[in-house]
């Protein structure tokens, strides 16, 4: 407390702002280099990639009710979308050449930037930006080059769009049924807490 009576001391931060007590923070100390402090050792941080990815809009509505069925009824499934996303396309990549070959996927609709009255079978795409691990965008791509030898090119945006349609597949199986899309305006949680098996 202050001096003054009732008057509560703030922390500040080296800008005299003020800031949550130290020895609160939520996660370990990273320096400008990227590394873990702590203990005297130094210990990589978790690199991550800002992956754009260009979605049928229908794929995206899909994904999000795939991801809400595992969350509830999976239970190896991650608690978070973006760890849901890592899970599928690590999947994805141990399927291998073969098994990616082998999925029977419906044909992936056209995607235009805008509607194009002249070319109405075109769906306009999303754009969406997801933080993947480094090493599994690495492993993606390499995963993507060996479709390639095989004569099948997709770009990263389809390639994501397939694993995650395979996801879906999945999810839709193991539900009996064709999963419903989230009701308009759902949003995914924040904080998600994974509540059966």
């Amino acid at each position: 407390m202050d001096s003054r009576v009732g008057v509560r001391r703030l922390w500040m931060d080296v800008r005299g702002l003020p800031c949550p007590r130290p020895g609160l923070a939520a996660g370990p100390s990273v320096d400008a280099s990227g590394w873990v402090l702590g203990e005297g050792k130094r210990v990589p941080a978790e690199s991550r990639e800002s992956i754009g990815a260009w979605w049928d809009p229908e794929v995206w509505q899909r994904a999000r009710a795939a991801y809400m069925y595992d969350l509830r009824h999976h239970p190896d499934a991650p608690a978070g979308f973006i760890q849901w996303l890592h899970w599928v396309i690590e999947a994805h990549v141990a399927r291998g050449v073969r098994g990616r070959g082998l999925l029977e996927l419906p044909a992936r609709r056209e995607l235009s930037g805008k509607p194009d009255p002249e070319h109405p079978e075109k769906v306009v795409g999303l754009t969406r930006h997801h933080p993947l691990r480094a090493d599994l965008v690495e492993q993606m791509d390499q995963a993507i080059r060996a479709d390639e030898r095989a004569k099948r090119y997709l770009t990263r945006s389809a390639w994501i769009q397939d694993a995650v349609r395979a996801a879906v597949a999945d999810a839709d199986q193991r539900a009996g049924r064709r999963l419903p899309k989230l009701p308009a305006g759902t949003r995914l949680p924040n904080q998600p807490r994974k509540t059966g098996q």
